[in-house]
């Protein structure tokens, strides 16, 4: 089965697309074969690590706190064109907005720069010392001053302005940076400058070196916030499991106890993670084994954020009725704010937007049919039925043969080989 999906699943990808595989350390080894073998090795982008869990000290042995995503591009050459996998700065956001309220503060027509500068700073210094987990990505950008040009506060760090280690001395910048003081050169790095002399000389009249007090130091460089918003994600996701807690609040009632009504489910912070690794904000994501549903709200909540126009599709088999009362369900209530049924309910998206009320899902239920060897009027008549309704989902699709509308059935709802198993 998981064969046949991740084929039709290569043929429905872009080329600008990607899939994300969640899997324990069970299968994980067998995975990456099969993988491998379907996306190409030469596609293979990453096997992420999972970190869900906090350590709880109960096994005898070791203790599993991960799983694995790992993750393939139809065409990795042409993600590498393309700017995914970049992320936010930790705190970037929380920065910014914090210096736009300094700026309406302290910031006026009429102002005294010098006076606002020194109150900004200390609020800034304090709203740092207050936020270290908040901030952990932008800590180190804890100097502040006045933009001359657009008059407001910005942050920035020190850099070093040293050149690369090399062992070829041709390669090493080697020029005099005179101090804007005393007027001697300063102190050069051991691998002399990052920049030639002339680049050098347009940062000084930038005003983004830092000098000492004399030039027996060398200086640093200014780092400005704004220029350094993203960072590559890393290969460790540190997302813990509140999934469960996320779907009790969406589908058990106010004022009654909570049930564990769906094993494991993702969070939603993880897979809002992952969407945001591809750049574009237009995009559909598949999810073939939709479970509990955590894709849809992922994809809506992402679009209420950030103003995108992303869609999603999930297929689930529904096994045990998951599909309707789970699934369903979960969007359902999450669109509307409360139960199909009238029920209320705990989930709130926020206090300014509670319900994620401007969208539009469509349910479709796929029926199965099974045929006899000498069945062919029934034959005739799914044949002729499943060619209308691919030529609606996908106007684009052409018909080969028979065996390719076949094809296409059997890896919505593979078969198993009655012999599968047996020598």
């Amino acid at each position: 089965m998981m064969n046949e999906r991740l084929k039709l699943a290569k043929q429905l990808l872009s080329q600008e697309g990607l899939i994300f595989i969640s899997i324990d350390d069970n299968e994980q080894a067998y995975l990456k074969v099969l993988m491998d073998e379907i996306f190409g090795e030469d596609n293979f982008v990453e096997n992420f690590i999972w970190y869900k869990s906090e350590h709880k000290g109960l096994s005898k042995t070791t203790s599993n706190i991960h799983e694995y995503i790992l993750c393939y591009a139809k065409n990795k050459y042409v993600i590498q064109q393309l700017n995914y996998f970049r992320i936010s700065k930790n705190g970037y956001q929380e920065i910014n907005d914090f210096l736009e309220k300094l700026n309406h503060k302290y910031l006026k027509d009429d102002s005294d720069h010098q006076s606002s500068l020194k109150n900004a700073t200390k609020e800034f210094k304090e709203y740092l010392r207050s936020n270290k987990n908040l901030l952990s990505g932008v800590l180190n950008f804890n100097n502040f001053e006045i933009d001359s040009e657009t008059n407001k506060f910005v942050v920035y760090s020190r850099g070093d302005v040293g050149g690369l280690k090399s062992e070829n001395s041709n390669l090493i910048k080697n020029y005099d940076v005179l101090h804007p003081v005393t007027k001697k050169p300063v102190r050069v790095p051991e691998n002399g400058w990052r920049y030639n002399e002339e680049t050098m000389q347009e940062h000084i009249k930038k005003g983004n070196l830092i000098f000492g007090v004399d030039e027996t130091t060398t200086p640093n460089f200014k780092r400005y916030l704004n220029e350094f918003k993203n960072v590559t994600q890393d290969s460790v996701l540190k997302f813990k499991s509140t999934g469960s807690d996320t779907l009790k609040k969406i589908l058990t009632p106010k004022n009654s106890k909570s049930e564990n009504l769906f094993p494991y489910p993702k969070p939603v912070s993880l897979i809002k993670n992952l969407i945001k690794l591809i750049s574009r904000k237009d995009i559909t994501i598949l999810d073939f084994f939709a479970g509990s549903g955590t894709t849809a709200q992922a994809v809506m909540e992402l679009n209420q954020e950030d103003d995108g126009n992303r869609k999603f599709i999930l297929v689930t088999n529904n096994q045990n009725n998951i599909g309707e009362d789970i699934t369903r369900e979960r969007i359902y209530r999450i669109i509307k704010g409360k139960g199909s049924n009238g029920e209320t309910i705990k989930w709130e998206f926020n206090k300014q937007t509670k319900y994620l009320e401007n969208n539009l899902v469509n349910v479709f239920e796929v029926k199965t049919s099974k045929l006899t060897v000498n069945d062919f009027d029934k034959a005739r008549e799914l044949k002729i039925n499943a060619e209308e309704n691919f030529i609606k989902l996908n106007p684009e699709w052409k018909k080969k043969n028979n065996w390719n509308i076949y094809y296409e059935l059997s890896s919505l709802s593979p078969y198993k080989d009655e012999n599968e198993g047996n020598d």
